[in-house]
């Protein structure tokens, strides 16, 4: 969680940014390095509080995306901020726990949990208007609130 707190941290970030015309903090060029770092931070964080802290920022992300609306950006392969939401805060803790019942020897739970992010995305995991999704809007004001566990 504490992981998924700190990706949505840095995407509000970076609409944040956005939104107020400014240069942002572009995606880390090698990311598995970037993240095994930033995780030995944050060892010993209770599960409680970065779960908290992953759904407060969950909030902030649709506010700011409620500003800006879909436009074109650029983050890693999302190139719209639609795309990058979508990515940033329903496909990458899905595929966290997809890996973590895969590793765990819970394949029926694994292909689960990729059934749900898949269904999402169009082909190559990119969001399209044509995928159910429509407008961002009403889709992530759904999960708002939840904790997304």
């Amino acid at each position: 969680m504490f992981h998924i707190g700190m990706w949505r941290e840095r995407m509000r970030n970076a609409l944040a940014g956005v939104s107020e015309g400014k240069d942002y903090e572009r995606y880390p060029p090698d990311i598995d390095e970037f993240n095994d770092a930033e995780l030995a931070h944050g060892i010993g964080t209770p599960l409680t509080d970065a779960a908290a802290r992953a759904d407060h920022l969950m909030g902030e992300l649709i506010e700011v995306y409620e500003k800006l609306g879909d436009r074109p950006f650029d983050w890693n392969v999302a190139k719209t901020t639609t795309e990058a939401v979508l990515r940033n805060s329903y496909t990458h803790p899905r595929l966290h726990m997809f890996e973590y019942y895969s590793q765990n020897d819970m394949p029926d739970r694994a292909r689960a949990a990729l059934r749900r992010c898949s269904h999402r995305h169009g082909e190559g995991g990119r969001a399209s208007a044509g995928d159910g999704h429509g407008d961002l809007q009403p889709g992530v004001r759904q999960g708002a609130g939840r904790p997304w566990r």
